[in-house]
């Protein structure tokens, strides 16, 4: 469920109905960002439909929304199961449960 000033909203087969959504070209305007906060604050995430499908796209958005912190991984880390030339378990096909990576750090 999400919570929000205006209420909760509770996850259920209706959501399916209704995604919550906004376009990358709506994403690009001040009201489309304030539609996009408004769905995330409403039903606790939102979809962009449109974004162009090449190399950085994710990053272009997530700074259209706010800062992409650099870390010692880049901007953006790629998981990619690299077999037994893996460094570290990110790298690999293992599970992973949920965490944060180095909230400890700066960057």
């Amino acid at each position: 469920a999400a919570s929000s000033m205006h209420g909760s909203f509770l996850w259920n087969a209706r959501l399916q109905e209704f995604l919550p959504e906004v376009t990358f070209r709506d994403l690009q305007t001040e009201q489309g960002k304030v539609t996009l906060c408004w769905l995330c604050e409403r039903f606790g995430f939102s979809l962009v439909r449109g974004v162009p499908i090449e190399p950085g796209m994710v990053e272009v958005v997530g700074n259209m929304l706010g800062h992409v912190r650099n870390t010692n991984y880049g901007t953006i880390f790629d998981v990619v199961d690299k077999g037994a030339s893996a460094e570290n378990l990110a790298y690999t096909a293992a599970s992973i449960t949920q965490h944060t990576d180095n909230p400890y750090r700066d960057p």
